[in-house]
């Protein structure tokens, strides 16, 4: 039988232990994806456990990464291009680049998603600082 992995995906912490057991069943390994600067990501008894069993392991990431460069570079196109126009919209009007990440904007967003900044592409990341 061939070695499988699962990446579990928004957050870093397994929150449901019981989901983390039940995982295990049926993938070897389980990754989430962790800033680089966090070296002891799971918090949870059961987490720690199975990190230290090398069964749920972080994948590093840095806002550097090619991977993640990459991904950026993809967010920024797709946001200036004619396909994301009817998404942009508020009321018929396009939002131009300032209304769309304005600070004051962005605690409110915060409440639906929180991402540690590390795990962000630096061209994303810069033009977040560059607004607040």
């Amino acid at each position: 039988m061939a070695f499988t992995k699962a990446l579990y995906y928004p957050r870093i912490q397994i929150r449901d232990d019981s989901w983390l057991k039940t995982a295990i069943l049926y993938w070897d390994e389980i990754k989430t994806i962790v800033p680089a600067s966090m070296r002891m990501p799971y918090s949870s008894n059961v987490g720690q456990e199975f990190f230290e069993a090398r069964v749920l392991t972080p994948l590093f990431v840095h806002p550097g990464l090619p991977a993640v460069e990459r991904l950026g570079e993809k967010v920024l196109d797709y946001l200036t291009s004619p396909e994301a126009s009817d998404v942009l919209r508020e009321n018929g009007v396009m939002l131009d680049e300032f209304t769309l990440m304005h600070p004051e904007k962005l605690p409110e967003i915060g409440r639906f998603v929180t991402m540690h900044p590390e795990k962000l592409p630096s061209a994303i990341l810069n033009r977040i600082e560059g607004l607040v």
